[in-house]
């Protein structure tokens, strides 16, 4: 009798043993893939992201519909040449080899401005790490490295894995002086089990990451710079072994409210996020938002909160390549706005933060 509970009972460990999955290289973006998801800032009625452990079920079936988005990653080759120079060459940098490549959103410090961001990305059986970015730097296209390299994942990834990671880079800004960045990074596997979303269910591990950044800008004509610190973040991932990114991510600065995207097998209606058709200033925006159109047209925008609600929409007079927004009324917080091609219907979407 005792010989049949023994076996019983390490039959059970065997199977919640099978039960957790492992994630590796394979399981990453590739070049020329998409990921369809939806973007909201509800979440459904008292789940608690924080909520982990060993054979866990989550139930997020009741998530709200949100915005439908997709993810687009490029061949290295398909970002301009300057910085191909840093993170497509073999030779002189097989460190920074990048596999592929994806667009950013648009940063405004005031006296640095990022525009039209490609974020470069280095994937095999050591991990998953973000090699740097190439960006106009105030109108400048600019590559930068970062060093030390920043690792998102390390492989395998497995229940109970943790590591931490420091990475920090610096670009030269002419006539300014420099702008520097450092994020320190900790992850750990906290869970396994069972995860419901809307109409499916996966087997996941449970990512808990902690994010501390900050930015800093130094003038030569001073002598002297200040720092702008970013407010923790944390985020909460679950990875299937099915989708190339978490099937479900949940992130919260400290002082801002949730932002919640996951899985959307079918996406009809799909905002253009990594075209570049307009760019925003300053971000973070405090009372007046401006809106750069990159091509004459005509155009209409939407400013939407993440619980999907339209806040304000107006028309822009054809020709138009600057428009003001003011945004001194609304709430603080993260919010998208989408520039709509009247000619096309196509629509296409950046996020400001409102201070």
């Amino acid at each position: 009798m005792k010989l049949h509970l023994l076996s019983i009972a390490l039959v059970s460990c065997f199977s919640i043993a099978d039960a957790q999955i492992s994630i590796n290289q394979n399981h990453m973006p590739s070049a020329n893939e998409q990921f369809n998801y939806r973007l909201t800032g509800v979440l459904p009625g008292s789940v608690d992201p924080a909520a982990t452990g060993e054979g866990m079920t989550w139930d997020y079936s009741a998530l709200d519909q949100g915005l439908a988005m997709v993810d687009s990653f490029f061949t290295v080759g398909s970002a301009p040449f300057t910085y191909q120079i840093f993170f497509n060459n073999q030779l002189f940098y097989p460190n920074y080899k990048a596999d592929y490549a994806r667009r950013d959103a648009d940063v405004n410090f005031g006296l640095v401005n990022l525009t039209n961001t490609f974020v470069f990305y280095k994937n095999n059986a050591q991990g998953l790490r973000n090699l740097g970015y190439g960006a106009e730097v105030n109108g400048i296209p600019t590559p930068v490295q970062n060093d030390p390299i920043d690792y998102i994942y390390e492989f395998p990834l497995n229940y109970q894995d943790a590591f931490t990671g420091h990475s920090e880079s610096e670009v030269a800004i002419p006539t300014l002086g420099y702008f520097h960045r450092s994020v320190d990074r900790s992850t750990i596997v906290e869970g396994y089990g069972t995860l419901n979303l809307p109409g499916v269910s996966y087997e996941v591990l449970k990512v808990k990451v902690i994010l501390n950044a900050s930015d800093s800008i130094y003038i030569e004509q001073f002598g002297s710079g200040f720092n702008i610190d970013q407010p923790e973040e944390t985020i909460y991932q679950w990875l299937a072994t099915e989708h190339i990114e978490p099937v479900l991510e949940i992130s919260q600065q400290i002082g801002f409210g949730y932002s919640v995207r996951y899985l959307s097998p079918i996406v009809s209606s799909v905002m253009e996020e990594e075209a570049v058709i307009f760019n925003l200033s300053p971000v973070p925006a405090n009372g007046t938002l401006r809106v750069e159109i990159v091509n004459q047209g005509a155009y209409s925008y939407e400013i939407i909160d993440m619980t999907g609600k339209v806040l304000e929409s107006e028309r822009i007079p054809e020709g138009m390549l600057t428009h003001l927004i003011s945004v001194g009324t609304m709430i603080q917080g993260v919010y998208l706005i989408t520039l709509s091609d009247q000619n096309t219907g196509v629509k296409y979407l950046r996020t400001f933060i409102k201070e």
